[in-house]
């Protein structure tokens, strides 16, 4: 169960803290208040359509409203279900917003779309934490992806350099359910090995095949970070490397796992410094746990920040 650890944040104060990153449209620009969220204590139970408190499928999590990661969004692709046929948006991967027109994401997220890919295919739901039914929700964001930058070193057989940007048609407005996450403060940002993390998403909720399915509303779980010794002696047999640009993190109790699943890729690991969320990292990839009980691996921001600022900057 993710245990809350830090005091509830006014939204109506952070409402003027964030009026001035709120009100630019300057894409080359990072803002200056991010990080900001709501953290409710004891946490809040969202509810389902019929008024029904919803219950948590997720192993080691729970629920979680927008609030608490209003910088979370769902990456979707258009597609037309036949035989109808019916237009339908299919959740792909998480992203994190770190201004008005750029999110983060995994660069696998997004490399097999590109060749695809046609303005008005891909689209960002932000200030929800359901990413279906979005005809029927109000003041949330869908705007359409207008570039994809994958890193130039991303390399898809090692999983190397998963990360990508992406840059929507028009601005995000900024308000107590879509904000920008905080950038780390430099390359030498580091966690270290039981720090607390968290990771949301609307991955899948168990890694049974028979059972797998997409949950419609937002899921949170608050994970250790694991060494990086530990991590590649449980990686050795894979033969996928873990570099010092990935971070490991996740639990295993009993042959019960709790971290990121399918579906959750391209989302942010979230430390937390003076109230403040810090993007760690980025879901990238892992091993079944069922059956390795290995932790999950992401793209350490860190190393990345000088590409992340250059390629805002130059598009």
């Amino acid at each position: 169960m993710w245990i809350s650890k830090f005091q509830t944040i006014n939204a109506a104060d952070d409402e003027k803290n964030n009026s001035a990153a709120s009100n630019s449209s300057d894409s080359t620009k990072l803002p200056n208040e991010c990080g900001t969220f709501t953290k409710f204590f004891p946490p809040k139970t969202s509810k389902d359509n019929k008024g029904n408190n919803r219950k948590s499928k997720v192993i080691g999590g729970r629920d979680a409203l927008i609030e608490e990661f209003p910088w979370h969004a769902s990456l979707q692709k258009f597609r037309v279900i036949l035989p109808l046929p019916l237009p339908d948006w299919r959740h792909v991967c998480g992203a994190s917003i770190v201004n008005n027109f750029w999110l983060i994401t995994a660069a696998h997220c997004v490399d097999g779309l590109i060749n695809s890919w046609f303005p008005g295919q891909l689209r960002i739901v932000a200030g929800t934490d359901r990413w279906r039914y979005t005809l029927f929700q109000r003041k949330i964001q869908t705007p359409t992806v207008s570039k994809i930058f994958l890193h130039p070193e991303w390399n898809p057989r090692k999983a190397q350099n998963d990360i990508a940007l992406i840059k929507v048609s028009k601005p995000l407005e900024f308000n107590s359910r879509v904000r920008p996450i905080c950038l780390p403060s430099s390359i030498a940002y580091e966690l270290n090995a039981g720090q607390s993390v968290s990771v949301a998403g609307y991955g899948y909720t168990t890694d049974n095949i028979i059972l797998n399915f997409l949950p419609d509303s937002l899921k949170a779980v608050e994970v250790p970070v694991v060494g990086m010794q530990n991590c590649r002696q449980t990686y050795n047999s894979s033969r996928i490397p873990i570099t010092d640009r990935m971070i490991c993190a996740g639990i295993t109790t009993d042959g019960r796992c709790s971290g990121a699943m399918r579906g959750d890729s391209g989302s942010a690991l979230v430390s937390y410094q003076n109230n403040r969320a810090i993007h760690s990292g980025i879901v990238s990839f892992s091993l079944p746990c069922r059956f390795f009980g290995t932790p999950d691996v992401y793209t350490r921001t860190s190393p990345y920040l000088d590409w992340i600022k250059s390629t805002i900057k130059n598009h």
